[in-house]
């Protein structure tokens, strides 16, 4: 961390560099969280759970419930907060592209 940023930016630039300055890494996030969707939707269908309609920036939201989960377990790590930022992006980028619709009818 860099003596003119503070730890809020150190976090944001940290999410900022995983979103768009390695997609080699984690790959890209249109494609990944696309196929995380199919396979979490093909779960619930072969699990007789009904078909929720995940769509990719549900899976970013979920990722950001797991996060919190994590989180509220009474442990501070702050990876947590660089992928709850990460994935907060990768939503709205994703949610902006995509619609209204998803999780279908999994919440009611």
């Amino acid at each position: 961390m860099s003596d003119e940023e503070t730890h809020d930016t150190h976090i944001l630039h940290s999410a900022i560099e995983t979103v768009y300055e390695r997609p080699e890494t984690h790959g890209e996030p249109e494609d990944s969280f696309e196929t995380i969707a199919e396979m979490w939707n093909g779960y619930f269908r072969g699990n007789g759970i009904g078909d929720p309609n995940i769509r990719p920036h549900d899976v970013a939201n979920l990722m950001v419930l797991l996060k919190v989960a994590r989180n509220s377990e009474g442990h501070y790590h702050e990876d947590n907060y660089v992928d709850i930022a990460g994935y907060a992006e990768n939503g709205a980028r994703l949610h902006s592209t995509e619609g209204e619709e998803g999780l279908g009818d999994l919440f009611g």
